[in-house]
């Protein structure tokens, strides 16, 4: 079958930049959703979405569709369903409802009921029904709700995307791995010009610049995906996948992009993640204060996520944004400056005005992507 509808969810505010992955990868006709990308592939495309795709957090696969407005309606939609085509009485699975509809008030109900008749057809068959697994089923299921429409999902991925396998220690509040691709493609850095995040905290913004530079997927490293436990998983194009990767060979023999923090103990944890992501080359991370650091070149791209009163408390936002503008302004002539903050009370002390301001969700709080291009102590004109 190479005719799945296919959906690739992502964070708010980094619709149209997986809209351009996938676009150049294998779907030309895809089209954007509320908080994803909508197109229709084979099976090798779903194994590319998981595997390539930097801005990815989930992928979706449709299987059927009906409409409900009540429990009986409901079971026997969610009967109708050839699950055996999709895994065996030996698997476990889950079942996740998501969106909302005025015949359902509750979630968790619309769940319990499509469960109840997977296990029961299975059950009406083989006589027993399979197991039910919350945490890491072999065989995750979605329901959407639009009202009176249900649509069915496989889960192809599993635990979300942006769990690469590379970051096991984390500083506090980490930075998202999605959303930090996301900040880096929306940044429009070219994977050769110098790169710094002076706040890197466990090294996310880094890193995920190095998969970037290096040609090598973020999930290259991961080794679990749910499309894996599907019947019909086909392991020779799974394989030919993974081996159409081209990594970038030629690369420079030294840092060039670079992730500093005021914490020694971030620093130790982003040199860890580092480690464990493979990509060590053309990465360091040292231990200095952002207002003790002076560049050494005239050019380049800053992107960094500075602490906000949500989830670090800072003594004083405002002292500390205006902090920050003086030193840019001082010391970062001719860089293109990238703040990603929620803090908009404090950012407006910059003293910068901004190029761009793009609104991103970071776990539901309200953020922004500021663009900054300083240009002698002011805003560079265009």
């Amino acid at each position: 079958m190479d005719n799945y509808k296919i959906v690739v969810k992502t964070f708010s505010g980094l619709e149209d930049v997986l809209l351009e992955e996938i676009r150049s990868l294998f779907a030309k006709d895809a089209k954007k959703i509320n908080r994803g990308v909508l197109f229709k592939g084979s099976i090798k495309d779903i194994y590319s979405a998981n595997l390539l795709l930097y801005t990815a957090v989930k992928v979706l696969i449709q299987i059927d569709e009906f409409k409900s407005t009540d429990k009986v309606s409901l079971y026997a939609g969610a009967k109708k369903v050839n699950w055996g085509q999709y895994f065996t009485l030996y698997q476990n699975f889950a079942v996740d409802t998501i969106g909302q509809s005025k015949y359902f008030k509750s979630r968790q109900f619309v769940s319990l009921v499509i469960k109840d008749a997977i296990a029961d057809q299975f059950r009406d068959k083989y006589v027993r029904r399979p197991n039910v697994k919350k945490n890491r089923p072999d065989i995750p299921i979605v329901a959407h709700l639009q009202n009176e429409k249900i649509s069915l999902y496989l889960d192809a991925s599993g635990e979300a995307l942006f769990k690469r396998g590379y970051r096991q220690s984390i500083s506090e509040a980490p930075l998202n791995e999605v959303l930090a691709a996301g900040i880096l493609k929306l940044s429009g850095w070219d994977g050769k010009q110098m790169l710094v995040d002076p706040m890197c905290g466990s090294g996310t913004i880094p890193i995920e610049a190095a998969f970037m530079a290096s040609g090598i997927p973020s999930n290259f490293r991961r080794n679990v995906f749910a499309f894996m436990n599907w019947r019909n998983f086909d392991k020779k194009t799974w394989i030919a996948v993974r081996d159409s990767i081209k990594p970038a060979y030629r690369l420079p023999h030294k840092p060039y992009i670079m992730g500093y923090d005021i914490s020694s103990t971030a620093i130790e944890n982003a040199k860890k993640n580092l480690s464990l992501s493979g990509i060590r080359k053309i990465v360091s991370f040292n231990t200095r204060d952002f207002f003790s650091f002076i560049p050494e070149t005239t050019t380049g791209v800053l992107i960094f996520n500075p602490p906000y009163n949500k989830r670090l408390k800072l003594s004083d936002s405002k002292l500390f944004y205006q902090s920050i503008g003086n030193h840019l302004k001082r010391n970062f002539t001719g860089f293109d400056v990238w703040i990603y903050s929620c803090d908009n009370s404090g950012i407006k002390y910059l003293g910068l005005h901004p190029d761009k301001k793009i609104p991103l969700e970071n776990a539901k709080i309200k953020a922004k992507l500021y663009h900054y291009t300083i240009y002698n102590g002011k805003k560079k004109n265009k």
